[in-house]
Formats: C-alpha cells, structure tokens, sequence
C-alpha cells in the first residue's frame, strides 16, 4: 500500500492460494495506490502470480465466491467489479484504462472506462478485457479473446474482436 489514503475492505475471505492450479507460479501482488480502494465481498481467492494494481482514487470491487487464477492481471484505473461466482482463468488481463494518455491539444482523448463483469462469468484463459467492457450474467468468454464491448448475458463469445457465437446458455460449472 503506497499511500494511508489507501484502503482493503475485507467482507469475508480473501484466500491467496500458491496450489490453486499446478500451471502456474509466481508472488501474488497487490498494489493500491494512493486514495485507492479494493472491496472484497464474500470468499474471494486469487492464484499465484495474480498482480492487482489499483491506481489513485480507483476502484475494484470482487464478489462473493469467485476466483482468479495464475498469472492473471488487474490494471484498475477507474472503475472495475467482478460479479459473484465468476471463474477468471490463468493469464487474463483486465484494464478499465490504456495505461497512457492521448492527447490533442488540451484533451485526453482516450478516457478510463469502467469494466463490469456480472455474475456466474467464466473467462477463459489468455483473455483480454478491455475497457468499457460489460460481460452480462452467465456469459462464458473462450480462450484467447479479445472483449472491448457488451457481451449477452447467457452465451459463448471467442475471438478478436470478441463476437457471440452461441446463445442461450443455461448455466456451466
């Protein structure tokens, strides 16, 4: 934590677990940055190698029984929330933000956006999530996606960009 301003709301249980899957290795790193804020509601549980950045007066909220495993990574600049039984697969990145500015003239030209991920999500892994980015209830995003937009709530989405290729899901586990 770089700044007292900073704060880690615990509503239940964060497990930082080193055998959640035997792929991947590495330190779990979380970083807040000054006046930032991380929530967790429920029993969260992050994998090893997993980074969580939350930059100045930013956000990041995780639900209730979902887990991220190895190696993934978080670049919260704004605003993201992960929803309730979601399943976030080693080597994911999500980023409400570009990581820099552009600008012309006196304008940024390319904002931080929210990312929202509902509940019952799954990503698979080597997904990017970008911002802006709405992923609805029940939604499962296959492997090696690109998501920079909506995706329904109960469907398969794949591919770059990201596009549905199969509705009406009625649940997975």
């Amino acid at each position: 934590i770089k700044s007292k301003r900073s704060r880690i709301e615990i509503n239940g249980r964060l497990r930082i677990d080193k055998n959640i899957s035997k792929l991947c290795k590495g330190t779990t790193k979380i970083i807040l940055d000054e006046g930032a804020t991380l929530i967790i509601n429920g029993k969260v549980t992050l994998g090893p190698g997993v980074s969580i950045y939350v930059g100045k007066n930013a956000k990041l909220i995780i639900n209730n029984n979902t887990y991220i495993t190895g190696e993934s990574k978080i670049y919260c600049k704004n605003y993201i929330e992960i929803g309730e039984n979601c399943a976030i697969s080693f080597n994911v990145v999500i980023m409400d933000s570009d990581l820099h500015n552009i600008w012309i003239k006196d304008e940024i030209i390319n904002k931080d956006k929210p990312v929202i991920i509902k509940n019952n999500v799954w990503i698979g892994c080597n997904v990017t999530i970008l911002k802006g980015s709405i992923i609805d209830d029940g939604a499962i995003v296959g492997a090696g996606s690109i998501v920079n937009k909506y995706i329904n709530s109960n469907c398969i989405a794949a591919g770059n960009p990201c596009r549905i290729i199969m509705d009406n899901i009625y649940k997975w586990r």
